[in-house]
């Protein structure tokens, strides 16, 4: 931080990557220098997300993937709302012919169950 403050032009190089970079932090189609192969763009990313080439862009459509991602999302969230959060009311309400007594005794023991045992 100190080199930051003392040049001048050093300062204004990193506030121009930082700028780009800070840009890219989220998802979808990026646009920024460079061409389809030149790496000009940096990228800030996750353990686990997953890039394309612009090359396959091109065939897919960035739209098509926008979609394939926010479904995809949407589905997790979903998921995840049903398992952790939630669902405990609906499931109550078609309880499959358990009494309503059997039904919370279940829903609690899935509750505390490890994530390898959920149902």
């Amino acid at each position: 931080m100190a080199a930051l403050e003392q040049d001048g032009k050093l300062r204004s190089i990193f506030d121009k990557v930082m700028g780009i970079a800070g840009e890219f932090a989220g998802d979808g189609a990026v646009e920024g220098p460079g061409d389809g192969t030149s790496d000009s763009i940096p990228a800030r990313l996750s353990d686990g997300e997953f890039v394309f080439t612009k090359k396959s862009v091109d065939v897919i459509g960035a739209d098509e993937l926008q979609e394939v991602m926010d479904d995809a999302e949407r589905g997790y969230d979903e998921d995840r709302e049903m398992k952790y959060g939630g669902g405990m009311m609906d499931s109550l309400l078609d309880n499959g012919g358990k009494n309503y007594d059997e039904e919370v005794h279940d829903q609690m023991l899935s509750a505390n169950a490890m994530p390898s045992v959920k149902r």
